[in-house]
């Protein structure tokens, strides 16, 4: 997706006349924030004309008037008024002409009219820099406001116009990019989120006093669009970045880990997971999932004993984490270790005995050994299999857990011959961390010709349940 978001926000001013000025969007929440007493320039400005010191007075004049419809109508004079010294009385190098300018747009509401005439004034006065910076931001704060609150209640649509908006009028803030960069990343537009994200942290580098923490999260984020896109190199450059921050963020080190493997760096990234690893085991607080995440980054990036070793550590604590025993038997068969692959099936053949994928695993340990009886038994066992039955799900909760799956016809064979489809009884266990059986439920799958897929689900209530296993009847 081409990004069309900020770099259109600066646009190039464009001299209108007041008709055209009243025709332009007017935000009346901008408006309504300014304030309900004239206050004057706080830099030195000079009006140096008498069409300029007219603008200053009709603005001074129209905010200071009770009556909304004669404020109005004051403060439109003052842009008339300015516009004719720009463009008939020789003012357009004048700083104060472009100021006035701005100030009544913004009374009136006219954010695009306000930035470039402010944008013009700081161009030629830098001194007034910070004066019409906090009228920005007086204009800014009534926008992202209720963005922010749209973003809440689920209006995407109205929270970008909003966010534009803010940052159209103050775009040395980076809160408006960094919320569009999140809904565009939300939204799945990623060269979009990167942008805003990018932007972001340009802003936020700025002022690292005041928007650390929103140049911290956004380069967290734009590393994670960059890797959404397999843009590794980069992320791994941004991550790098963000940790000598943050240093002590171990989902961004998980995250590095996976972009630097990605990227041709599997040294990086398994001296990494080790440094995570100790630091967990040191804090008591290293997880399962953590252990899962490092060997499926390890296997994906073929470094096959860092994710066999991630596996099999699973499995001393949980020796019936199915996933980890079926991840760790391919990392197994990727390294061509048959001692281990025949370690391995039985034990996963015994958790689900209608896996075609356990037998094929325990019949390719047998071939790597050269145990050619036994891989003819284990290929004849495959063989007669009427029906393979996957598991796709499994949920567990605090109060009980959910599996399903899917059951697929096969055309089998004994001895040379067909065998009919036929009904299988499952019964379904589920166990707790030391194996025990909390809880059991029974499936029935029907007789299944070839190919043909039965989808099933199956519940059950007991506290603990962490794994599960299944027997035919």
């Amino acid at each position: 997706m081409r990004f069309t978001g900020f770099l259109a926000m600066a646009g190039v001013f464009v001299m209108v006349s007041p008709s055209t000025a009243v025709a332009q969007q007017r935000l009346s929440r901008v408006a309504k924030n300014m304030p309900s007493k004239y206050v004057g320039p706080t830099c030195d400005l000079k009006s140096g004309h008498f069409l300029v010191s007219s603008a200053g007075t009709y603005l001074s004049s129209g905010v200071n008037n009770s009556d909304p419809v004669k404020t109005v109508s004051l403060v439109e004079k003052g842009i008339e008024v300015s516009i004719r010294a720009i463009t008939e009385a020789g003012q357009e190098e004048n700083a104060s002409a472009w100021y006035y300018l701005g100030r009544n747009y913004l009374h009136l509401g006219d954010i695009v009219g306000a930035d470039s005439a402010f944008t013009k004034a700081v161009a030629l006065e830098p001194e007034c820099a910070a004066d019409i910076q906090s009228w920005r931001n007086r204009a800014w704060l009534p926008l992202i406001t209720p963005a922010s609150e749209f973003v809440s209640q689920g209006n995407v649509d109205s929270a970008l116009v909003l966010f534009r908006q803010a940052q159209t009028i103050s775009r040395v803030r980076p809160e408006g990019y960094y919320n569009m960069g999140v809904l565009y990343a939300n939204l799945g537009q990623n060269d979009s989120a990167i942008a805003y994200f990018r932007e972001t942290k340009r802003i936020a580098s700025t002022d690292v006093q005041e928007f650390a923490k929103d140049r911290d999260a956004a380069t967290f984020n734009l590393a994670a669009m960059l890797q959404r896109g397999d843009q590794h190199d980069e992320a791994a450059a941004e991550l790098q970045q963000y940790l000598t921050w943050v240093p002590n963020d171990t989902d961004a080190k998980r995250a590095l880990a996976t972009s630097l493997r990605a990227s041709g760096n599997p040294a990086g990234a398994a001296a990494l997971e080790e440094e995570i690893l100790a630091q967990a085991e040191a804090a008591g607080t290293l997880s399962t999932n953590d252990r899962m995440a490092m060997g499926i980054n390890a296997f994906n990036g073929q470094d096959f004993v860092a994710a066999a070793e991630a596996f099999s550590a699973i499995l001393e604590s949980e020796p019936f984490n199915r996933d980890a025993m079926y991840n760790a038997a391919n990392a197994y068969y990727a390294l061509k270790d048959g001692a281990k692959l025949v370690e391995l099936g039985p034990r996963l053949i015994a958790l689900e005995p209608l896996n075609e994928d356990n037998h094929k695993l325990l019949a390719q340990g047998f071939q790597l050994n050269n145990q050619q009886d036994s891989l003819i038994a284990a290929v004849t066992v495959l063989l007669a299999m009427p029906t393979s039955v996957t598991v796709s799900q499994f949920a567990p909760t605090p109060s009980g857990a959910a599996l399903m799956g899917q059951a697929v016809g096969r055309a089998a064979e004994v001895d040379g011959e067909d065998v009919p489809p036929a009904a299988q009884s499952l019964v379904i266990e589920f166990l707790d961390k030391s194996g025990a059986v909390v809880a059991t439920s029974d499936l029935e799958i029907p007789a299944l010709e070839p190919a043909v897929a039965h989808d099933w689900k199956v519940q059950a209530e007991g506290a603990g349940i962490i794994a599960w296993r299944y027997r035919v009847k």
